[in-house]
This record gives C-alpha cells, sequence and structure tokens, in this order.
C-alpha cells in the first residue's frame, strides 16, 4: 500500500494564478455569491443548503473555494480571487446582519459588486430561523 502522503497546502496566490491560466476556475459560474460575515456562519450553512437544494449554484468562500482560502493568509490575493468570484456570479447576496455591518470583507464585496452593475439582494440573517429561510429567499428570488 502506498503510505506517502503530499501535503496540500494552497494559498489564495495559487487559486489567482488557476483562475488567471484559463483552466477550470476561470470556467466558473454562480447563481449566487453569499456576502456575510465569518461569525454567521451557522445562519449561512442554512441558506447555502438552502439554496443549493433549490438547484442554485452558490459561491460561498469556506466552502467553493476552502483548499485556497484560509484565514491567516488573508490579504490582497484573496480580495483578488473574491474579485472574480463576484464576476462569475450573477447575483450578488448580502446576508445582512450586525456582524455584516461590521465586516471589511463584506463592504469591500459590496462596493466591487455595485462597481460592476452586480444585482444585489439582502437577505436579513439576523431575523429568521431555520424554518423561516424558504420565506425569506421567497421574497427576495
Amino acid at each position: 500500500y502506498m503510505r506517502e502522503t503530499t501535503p496540500f497546502n494552497m494559498t489564495p496566490e495559487d487559486l489567482i494564478k488557476r483562475i488567471a491560466s484559463n483552466n477550470i476556475q476561470t470556467r466558473k459560474s454562480f447563481d449566487f455569491f453569499i456576502s456575510y460575515s465569518y461569525l454567521d456562519q451557522k445562519k449561512v450553512v442554512m441558506l447555502f443548503k438552502h439554496l443549493n437544494k433549490q438547484g442554485k449554484v452558490c459561491y460561498c468562500d469556506w466552502t467553493s473555494d476552502h483548499d485556497f482560502l484560509k484565514r491567516e493568509m488573508a490579504g490582497k490575493y484573496t480580495e483578488e480571487v473574491l474579485k472574480r468570484r463576484i464576476e462569475q456570479s450573477k447575483i450578488v447576496l448580502y446576508a445582512k446582519s450586525q456582524n455584516a455591518n461590521q465586516s471589511r470583507w463584506v463592504e469591500f464585496e459590496l462596493e466591487f459588486a455595485e462597481s460592476l452593475g452586480k444585482e444585489i439582494k439582502e437577505i436579513d440573517i439576523d431575523s429568521i430561523v431555520s424554518e423561516e429561510i424558504s420565506n425569506e429567499l421567497l421574497k427576495i428570488m
């Protein structure tokens, strides 16, 4: 049996290189780019799963690019990755919350989306619980 393992230590810079090299990362497209605060991760997981069940392809950094984007490596390459993913998305879904209102990353994502003229839809995740998520989404879709 093969017992040798190779560490998979990828970085945001590695992902930018892959996107720029016209590989599969370049051809990805998403129905929604979810802009959120990591402090709201539990509710965002519910939102993400619900949208996937509806057949929507969502971009959420902690799932879609988890091998490359790491909180301790956040910087200019992370910004470039997020810009490309916003460009590849039809709609930016802003998971509005008290936490998101204080996030510089959410602010950055929304400002970039606006500069591109992307449609931005908002869902107030502070006020929802799991059984209400589908009703809130129906209002914005």
